[in-house]
């Protein structure tokens, strides 16, 4: 009987010991956010977008800047590859949008001639249902779909870029890529 009572006490230490020494997943800590653009062939030349900033809304801290240089993009140039826009570290969390601030210098070029490209707002916000998990390192990759996001108005070539045909998916540092 005392062999079992010292057998029971040293597996229930065991036991003990093991689940102290378990590591629980901190729901705390930051990940590393990279932020591209990409587009698919469209029925223009060239569509250029003057990007001006970069946001996401993060659940936990609201509105986050991604600091990123003005550029002008010609995003038909973007098919085969992507751009770097900026790349930020971020609080584990869920994002819900992602916003593209854009400028003033946009244009559409179709058979040679170029047309000032009129927004819909001054950005594209896009939605998005990500959950970062703490310490990792993903690509949320913006595709604005110029096909079907710039349109002729029909009124003198009055050429307008709609964001809702917009999208972005997120790919892990793992290669495993989530749509939106």
């Amino acid at each position: 009987m005392k062999k079992i009572t010292v057998i029971g006490a040293i597996f229930a230490c065991a036991v003990i010991l093991f689940f102290s020494t378990c590591k629980k997943e901190s729901s705390t800590g930051t990940s590393s956010m990279a932020v591209r653009l990409k587009d698919a062939p469209a029925h223009c030349d060239k569509a250029k977008l003057e990007i001006k900033g970069i946001k996401v809304y993060s659940e936990k801290d609201g509105w986050i800047t991604i600091p990123i240089n003005d550029t002008i993009i010609d995003i038909l140039q973007l098919q085969d590859t992507s751009a770097l826009l900026g790349i930020i570290n971020i609080d584990a969390g869920t994002i819900t949008q992602v916003q593209v601030i854009l400028g003033g210098q946009d244009s559409v070029t179709i058979d040679g001639y170029t047309y000032v490209l009129a927004l819909m707002g001054d950005s594209l916000t896009i939605k998005v249902n990500d959950t970062i998990a703490p310490n990792s390192s993903f690509t949320l990759t913006i595709d604005i779909n110029a096909a079907q996001s710039i349109f002729d108005d029909g009124d003198h070539h009055h050429f307008h870029l709609d964001g809702s045909a917009s999208c972005a998916f997120r790919k892990d540092h793992d290669g495993n890529e989530h749509g939106h």
